[in-house]
């Protein structure tokens, strides 16, 4: 028996560079979508011929920003593949991509990265989230979900890490778990700030505080 295939798609595309990143990504101010999904659906049909009959688990977007894929392209992915493409996560942190997403594939389940936008995007049918600062107050994105008087709080939590994101939330963690190991980071990306962490730590704690009040 043919052995099982797992599929990775890479999205070479972003609005911005990072500088750690060292994935093929080009920075585009505009993207030829349908070229670029005409391009992957003949490569698909391709490597299918090439590898013949053989059963397919499930499918990765990864590369660049893969949000920014024209949501008719993940569509006709799903026509296509049905439930092995099992979901997309909207990165770009622009509610109207998110409902571009809910709009091209309702039966796609999209989940959210932006942490102030959960609620709003769970009442208009999204899958749930995969963020950031789920490592961090994982009790106020559980909020998210049925408090609306979570919303408030959660836009403060982020306003937080208004600086570098990964340094902050790192020096953040370390003061909230003790653990200095948390705040290392790797080059190119710099510590934040001594004081950082504990400012923003105990901000979160009392913003947990209230929402549990």
């Amino acid at each position: 028996m043919a052995e099982d295939l797992a599929l990775y798609i890479h999205w070479p595309f972003c609005l911005a560079k990072c500088p750690y990143c060292d994935f093929n990504s080009h920075v585009r101010g505009s993207i030829d979508q349908r070229r670029f999904g005409a391009a992957l659906r003949r490569e698909l049909a391709t490597e299918a011929t090439r590898l013949g009959r053989r059963r397919l688990t499930s499918v990765f977007f990864g590369g660049g920003t893969p949000s920014l894929m024209d949501p008719a392209t993940v569509a006709a992915l799903r026509r296509r593949y049905g439930a092995v493409v099992a979901g997309v996560k909207d990165s770009s942190g622009v509610f109207a991509d998110f409902e571009a997403f809910r709009s091209a594939a309702p039966d796609v389940p999209v989940l959210i990265g932006n942490e102030a936008e959960i609620g709003r995007a769970v009442k208009l049918g999204g899958a749930g989230t995969i963020c950031g600062l789920g490592n961090v107050v994982p009790s106020m994105v559980r909020a998210m979900f049925s408090d609306p008087s979570a919303a408030g709080p959660m836009q403060q939590a982020c306003a937080l890490f208004s600086g570098p994101f990964v340094p902050t939330l790192k020096a953040a963690m370390a003061a909230m778990t003790g653990n200095a190991a948390w705040a290392r980071t790797k080059v190119p990306l710099r510590p934040a700030e001594p004081g950082v962490g504990p400012r923003v730590a105990e901000a979160l704690r009392a913003l947990q505080d209230r929402l549990a009040a």
